[in-house]
C-alpha cells in the first residue's frame, strides 16, 4: 500500500510540474521557407510574392508563444544565431553562434559600421485594404553581456512602394 501511495504522489507531482511548464512555452520551428515566413508576417488579406531569404537557414523560423513575455502569440524569428536559441532561458553568458556570413548593406548604411551574419527576409505584397499593420519584438540574447561594447545587435524594417512617403 505504501508503494502505491508513493507512486501516486510522484505521478501527481510530475503532472503538476508538466502543467506549469506548458503554461509558459515558446516553440520555434527553424528553417522554414521565405514564402512561409512572409505569409506569417503578412497575415490574412495580403497577397505575398517574390519572397526571398538571405542568411543561414537555421537562423530563421517561425514561433508560437503561450503565456510568455514575448507579447505575440506567433510570428517569425530572424537572428544572427540559431533560431532555436530564442527559446531561452538567457542564462548563459557564452551562448553565441558565429556563422561568418555576410552582413546587410542597408543596416551598414544606417550605422556606418560593418555587420555580420545577417538574416534578411524580403518580399513584395499587395494588401486588400488601405491599412497595413506589423507588430514586432526586438530582442537580443547578447543583452546585457555586450552593452557598450563593439558588438551590437541590429534590426531594420524597411518598407517602400507606390504612395509610401519617407526615406526608402
Amino acid at each position: 500500500m505504501v508503494r502505491t501511495v508513493a507512486k501516486s504522489i510522484v505521478i501527481l507531482c510530475l503532472l503538476c510540474f508538466w502543467g506549469i511548464r506548458v503554461h509558459a512555452q515558446l516553440t520555434v520551428t527553424p528553417s522554414i521557407s521565405a514564402y512561409q515566413m512572409a505569409s506569417i508576417i503578412a497575415g490574412p488579406g495580403v497577397t505575398v510574392f517574390n519572397a526571398s531569404y538571405v542568411g543561414m537557414p537555421i537562423a530563421s523560423g517561425s514561433f508560437n508563444s503561450v503565456g510568455t513575455a514575448v507579447g505575440l502569440n506567433s510570428g517569425i524569428v530572424l537572428t544572427t544565431g540559431e533560431a532555436v536559441q530564442s527559446i531561452g532561458p538567457n542564462d548563459n553568458d557564452a551562448s553565441t553562434t558565429q556563422f561568418s556570413t555576410a552582413g546587410d548593406s542597408d543596416l551598414e548604411s544606417l550605422t556606418g559600421a560593418q555587420t555580420f551574419d545577417a538574416a534578411v527576409l524580403e518580399f513584395d505584397f499587395i494588401p486588400q485594404s488601405d491599412t497595413l499593420t506589423f507588430r514586432y519584438v526586438f530582442a537580443s540574447e547578447e543583452y546585457p553581456e555586450f552593452v557598450c561594447s563593439e558588438f551590437n545587435d541590429l534590426f531594420g524594417f524597411f518598407i517602400s512602394g507606390p504612395g509610401i512617403v519617407g526615406k526608402s
